[in-house]
């Protein structure tokens, strides 16, 4: 799920000889984060999508979101290998759920997840958001963000105790750089 350390373990294995770090978000955006950055300021349509869903509607529109992108995401895998046979991908993104890769089958691919509780997941977000110098809409809308991506990390962990899969259960960024 968000803020969980995904971006940053994939550039810390990309720093490895042939290794290669790519994020599905490069494939498929869906609406993205609700808060603003020096650089951008926050899109009408993504700030609607927030106004207008409960957490339980933002998580099923991620997900079916997500539901789409297994073609993407193995088409992109299959063009690395292909390209550069001899060297490995650190993909990340939520995209790559435990059903979606259980789904693909993909011959020499590996997966690990990454899960956290749930005041880590709340504390990254804020801090990322700059919440506490949000106006109360805004803070309304993170509020919104950071309860789907609970709720999604409660799913990723489900399913990858369900499908078999390892995952590692972040507790601060000194976890991913062992």
């Amino acid at each position: 799920t968000s803020h969980t350390g995904k971006s940053t373990l994939a550039r810390h294995l990309a720093q490895r000889e042939n290794w290669t770090a790519a994020s599905t978000d490069q494939l498929a955006r869906h609406p993205g984060r609700p808060w603003a950055t020096q650089s951008k300021p926050l899109p009408p349509h993504v700030a609607e999508h927030y106004c207008t869903l409960t957490a339980d509607g933002l998580l099923a529109s991620v997900l079916a979101h997500y539901s789409s992108m297994p073609p993407a995401i193995a088409q992109y895998i299959g063009s690395q290998f292909s390209e550069f046979p001899s060297n490995r991908l650190a993909l990340e993104g939520s995209a790559l759920t435990p059903s979606n890769l259980i789904h693909m089958r993909l011959p020499n691919v590996s997966a690990i997840f990454l899960t956290a509780d749930d005041a880590l997941i709340k504390d990254r977000i804020q801090i990322q958001s700059r919440y506490h110098a949000l106006e109360n809409l805004e803070k309304g809308l993170v509020d919104k963000f950071t309860e789907r991506a609970i709720r999604f990390n409660d799913l990723i962990v489900r399913d990858a105790g369900r499908f078999g899969f390892p995952y590692i259960h972040v507790r601060d960024e000194t976890d991913l750089s062992e």
